[in-house]
């Protein structure tokens, strides 16, 4: 997903890649939330708003792969922008060229991890096989994409299980829970996050700590972590790769 994507290089645990570095489906609430609203966000951090957003469309491409984005999910119209894939033999790896009246701002190959065949675009709605996918930097420009094979429908918790790990934008705002309330028993843990998502329960996700990064700890740890607030705020960092 792209608000994921800028965190991965800095971030301490994963050192062992770096030491330096016509009816809309929803498949979980998007604004409900267990917590009681606070007078101050959770974070202080820039808040990354994800409501509304149902989870992302992932492009399994190749040399072949061609993408139509239209206005409206109707393959009958004219594609507003297509999007024809390649391999570029002088950077070794694959790149992909737009092609439309217009340029969007995710619909360039800068916006995604090429080199790791990851390109994915943020959901907003999704409709009898079609998604609505956010286009424009500012989330409100939306173009549609039909499912196919090479594009999946993916949900925050598919996502999140799917990944390296993930891990807190803020550990002492955000500590690890016995149960999924912001009352329930804190569980000390002090180690770097590495956490394995087992399931979710609206704005929480039970984790357990793996021991597959580099700096983790070798301890066997689990609970419930918050990984949006209120204000639907993203308050984890998911990381696709090691």
């Amino acid at each position: 997903m792209r608000f994921v994507i800028g965190f991965i290089c800095c971030f301490l645990i994963f050192s062992c890649s770096s030491k330096d570095v016509p009816q809309t489906e929803s498949v979980f609430p998007v604004i409900a939330s267990t917590a009681t609203p606070r007078e101050t966000p959770l974070l202080e951090l820039e808040c990354e708003n994800i409501t509304g957003i149902l989870g992302s469309a992932y492009i399994d491409f190749d040399a072949k792969t061609v993408l139509y984005f239209y206005d409206k999910p109707d393959a009958s119209q004219k594609p507003a922008q297509t999007l024809r894939f390649y391999e570029d033999t002088a950077l070794k790896m694959y790149s992909f060229r737009a092609e439309g009246e217009k340029s969007y701002f995710e619909l360039n190959p800068e916006m995604h991890k090429l080199d790791y065949f990851l390109f994915d675009l943020a959901v907003k709605s999704r409709r009898n096989g079609w998604l609505e996918v956010i286009v424009g930097e500012q989330k409100n420009e939306t173009l549609w994409l039909k499912e196919s094979k090479a594009v999946q429908f993916k949900d925050w918790l598919r996502d999140m299980k799917e990944s390296f790990a993930v891990g807190r934008r803020d550990s002492k705002a955000n500590p690890l829970r016995a149960e999924p309330n912001t009352n329930a028993k804190e569980i000390n843990f002090a180690g770097y996050d590495c956490f394995k998502v087992k399931d979710m329960k609206r704005d929480w996700i039970r984790v357990e700590l793996q021991n597959h990064c580099s700096e983790a700890s070798e301890q066997s740890v689990s609970g419930w972590l918050r990984w949006r607030d209120e204000n639907g705020c993203l308050l984890i960092t998911v990381f696709p790769f090691a």
